[in-house]
């Protein structure tokens, strides 16, 4: 749990200083799945889901260290 508060608190941190920096990726526009936004991402960057169905395949993936904001319109 300690890890994950520590995580949010650099989250906020680096998204909140820095937003000249981060990017937003657009899922399908951008990157064709959703994971594939998420490995495009930076941290502090924006993945952008646009309606519809997405079928992909969970292997374990993770957003490795990063501080990724995922969301719809």
């Amino acid at each position: 749990m300690k890890k994950i508060a520590i995580c949010s608190t650099m989250c906020i941190l680096v998204m909140g200083a820095s937003p000249a920096f981060s990017a937003t990726i657009h899922v399908p526009a951008d990157q064709p799945t959703i994971q594939a936004g998420v490995n495009a991402a930076a941290s502090g960057d924006t993945v952008l889901v646009a309606p519809g169905v997405y079928y992909e395949a969970d292997h374990g993936a993770r957003a490795a260290h990063r501080c990724v904001l995922t969301r719809g319109n």
